[in-house]
């Protein structure tokens, strides 16, 4: 057992109250208790606890998942391919990704991906 999943399993044993109150349940299959220290994905960010020199303590950073930075390339790679350029004039073919690269960056944009959009 990881460090720290001890106190984990006691709040996770009051969540699975409040849970059961509203009616709802946890599949025991997608629950993976870990430190916040290793890291875990959710809803295509990568949570991550850090220590930061710049304010002295440790923090939790965010930032697009690799499997979310790989979904977003092969989506623009699928638009902007030589199939979709051979079919599509130029003009057309520069403006198909632009609301996809804004959903994108506006889904990231508060977290610390700015480095991984800009390399997109």
């Amino acid at each position: 057992m990881e460090p720290g999943v001890g106190k984990l399993m006691k709040e996770n044993e009051k969540l699975k109250g409040i849970i059961k109150d509203l009616g709802l349940t946890l599949s025991p299959e997608k629950i993976h208790l870990v430190g916040a220290e290793y890291g875990f994905e959710l809803l295509g960010f990568t949570f991550v606890r850090r220590y930061s020199g710049k304010r002295r303590k440790v923090t939790t950073r965010w930032y697009p998942s690799p499997r979310s930075e790989k979904r977003i390339r092969e989506r623009i790679r699928n638009m902007t391919g030589r199939n979709m350029l051979a079919i599509t004039k130029p003009e057309e073919a520069k403006e198909t990704p632009i609301p996809i690269l804004k959903g994108y960056g506006n889904y990231f944009a508060y977290s610390m991906g700015a480095s991984i959009f800009h390399e997109i």
